[in-house]
């Protein structure tokens, strides 16, 4: 999992959903996957999934 975001460097870099014809099929073929940041409010296409403990894990935090 990205510890940090690659627009400010914040933590708090978490998985998102897919939007759209790209980022559903064009991405997801090359082995990208989206990220968000709460921090400076920006989606980011990472070659790192995460894993599902990170990803439950932040489930239950929010």
């Amino acid at each position: 999992m990205p510890e940090l975001c690659p627009h400010c460097k914040g933590a708090g870099i978490r998985r998102t959903a897919r939007h759209g014809f790209a980022e559903r099929f064009v991405y997801s073929l090359l082995g990208f996957f989206p990220w968000w940041c709460s921090k400076c409010r920006t989606r980011s296409m990472l070659r790192d999934r995460g894993s599902l403990s990170d990803r439950g894990r932040q489930r239950q935090a929010t």
